[in-house]
């Protein structure tokens, strides 16, 4: 068993790393690493078509979780602008060969459009089933440390959908988790969110977050939407630009009524 699992990480390194390489080439991997301003804005410009053309369907989810959708488009718009279809699969290939049989032990990369990695979608579920919410929106989660647990997990990630719903039960606990957070001005409560699953950023009990280290996380600049990070790669305030998508949405909903 141990042979077989040895096996299966090194095939997912050579996969990735193959495919590393492979990506450093690529002309639009070097113009983000050139800090090529024009690259971001066609970023934004895709992701914000794909965003209207799917907001319907994602609405739908995050009004049966009563989140505010504006809010949640926001906060994850900026991981979009870093989706690469090609490094998903690419990625996801990595993290199935690993994560059914070694959990997050394994390749721990980050999947899908909302860019969610396995980690933080079992510390979410697992904080999930200790609040009230269960029972409340019927939805339950095996968070046993098994294949099977792991599998469906997994499945789940990898489905547009199922990431609309672990973004609503991320908002749901991040207003009970951290206090007082309901009660501030949009413009922060977008900003601090967002921060809050930029940084993968889940209290451990109800009411154990603080909000002062979400505002000093607010202003720095990890954020990054090259596929290979270097020292001379541009990077972001990852509040900035949720707040940015978010006053923009608004802006655009004024002028279509």
């Amino acid at each position: 068993m141990k042979t077989v699992k040895k096996l299966q990480k090194q095939m997912a390194v050579v996969l990735f790393m193959g495919a590393t390489a492979f990506l450093s080439t690529c002309p639009f991997v070097a113009a983000d690493a050139q800090n090529d301003v024009s690259a971001l804005t066609q970023a934004w410009e895709e992701a914000a078509r794909f965003a209207d053309s799917h907001r319907e369907a994602w609405n739908e989810i995050w009004t049966a979780f009563d989140v505010p959708a504006d809010v949640a488009e926001a906060i994850v718009f900026p991981e979009m602008l870093r989706y690469s279809a090609l490094q998903d699969q690419l990625e996801t290939t990595a993290v199935g060969g690993t994560y059914v049989t070694m959990g997050s032990k394994g390749f721990d990369f980050s999947i899908g459009r909302f860019q969610m990695k396995p980690s933080f979608v079992e510390r979410l579920e697992k904080r999930w089933m200790k609040s009230a919410y269960p029972s409340q929106y019927d939805a339950y989660f095996d968070t046993d440390d098994t294949r099977m647990a792991r599998r469906v997990r997994l499945s789940r990630i990898e489905d547009e959908i199922w990431q609309c719903v672990y973004v609503a039960m991320f908002i749901k606990l991040t207003y009970i988790d951290y206090q007082g957070l309901a009660d501030l001005p949009v413009e922060e409560q977008v900003r601090l969110v967002a921060t809050a699953y930029n940084r993968g950023t889940i209290a451990v009990v109800s009411g154990g977050g603080s909000i002062e280290t979400l505002r000093k996380w607010a202003n720095q600049r990890f954020f990054y939407t090259a596929l290979l990070p270097t020292k001379d790669v541009q990077r972001y305030v990852y509040a900035d630009l949720a707040w940015q998508r978010f006053d923009q949405a608004k802006k655009q909903q004024k002028n279509d009524e």
